[in-house]
């Protein structure tokens, strides 16, 4: 089970949208919680979407899930995502890798 979290922008709801056809295709469920797998696509075109990104992100692998973060944050400091457990880190460029 996956769910998909997307902040900030139109672009990135209709990304997570795309992401989220990828994985049906691939006969994975998309869930709005209690999923095993948390992708989080990311802003931080303002300090306020960067607040709520990290502020998914911290919730998330409180949970337990299995955390992967996409979008503008990703691009900006993977590393640093990495390091407070982030599993997987996919850059604006690299999207549909996830």
């Amino acid at each position: 089970k996956i769910q998909i979290e997307s902040l900030g922008c139109k672009v990135n709801s209709v990304e997570a949208e795309s992401i989220a056809e990828l994985f049906r295709a691939r006969g994975h469920k998309i869930v709005k919680r209690g999923a095993d797998i948390v992708i989080i696509n990311t802003c931080c075109v303002t300090v306020e979407a960067e607040s709520k990104s990290r502020q998914a992100i911290r919730k998330a692998l409180k949970n337990g899930a299995m955390v992967a973060v996409m979008g503008c944050s990703a691009q900006l400091s993977p590393n640093e995502l990495k390091e407070i457990g982030v599993s997987v880190v996919v850059g604006t460029a690299d999207r549909k890798s996830i």
